[in-house]
């Protein structure tokens, strides 16, 4: 399973692939391995699932991706820290 380090080594990937499926507003989620992102209102749930894929082969580790308005979801913190470079 990915953790934040792995997450924020690659923010310039996730956002870049993010913003590709039409999704925005990656944050890191409420466990470990698991991304809250925003859906763009031109996408689906299939755009998610392909993030998801797609990211996990490029990490070469589990991931999971949640959308912001289902129920429960819940972001601990940003993924980008202050410090972060794209």
């Amino acid at each position: 399973m990915a953790d934040d380090e792995t997450f924020r080594r690659a923010t310039g990937l996730v956002e870049t692939l993010a913003t590709h499926h039409g999704l925005s507003e990656v944050r890191l989620g409420q466990h470990g391995g698991e991304l809250v992102v925003t859906v763009g209102a031109d996408r689906d749930y299939f755009d998610l699932v392909r993030f998801e894929m797609e990211l996990e082969s490029l990490l070469r580790a589990r991931v999971r991706v949640v959308s912001s308005g289902a129920p429960g979801a819940r972001a601990r913190g940003p993924l980008r820290q202050d410090n972060a470079v794209a």
